[in-house]
């Protein structure tokens, strides 16, 4: 009887172990990806981005368009629309700041 309950003690306390361990290993991801938040955001940024136009890059590359050239003409399409919007928005921005 004696051995059968320090079996049931030992089962019980892996348990815990594994427990405590999982706890572990979810908080040490979390404050790794805290702590790399630097690298990640763009890296998850340009995932997403990748995710979003791969369809039309393959679909171009039916019709013998190189892929890079897709993927560069989009690169140029995001960054000319990101100064478009950067420029037309300068003007109300500098006239919040005045006010």
């Amino acid at each position: 009887m004696a051995a059968g309950r320090r079996d049931e003690y030992a089962a019980a306390y892996l348990k815990q172990s594994r427990t405590a361990l999982i706890a572990l290993v979810i908080l040490g991801a979390i404050a790794a990806i805290y702590l790399a938040r630097d690298f990640l955001i763009p890296v998850v940024f340009a995932f997403f981005i990748a995710l979003t136009f791969r369809p039309t890059v393959r679909r171009l590359a039916r019709y013998n368009f190189p892929p890079w050239a897709a993927a560069t003409g989009f690169v140029v399409i995001l960054v000319l629309a990101g100064l478009v919007a950067a420029y037309l928005a300068s003007g109300p921005i500098t006239g919040w700041i005045a006010d």
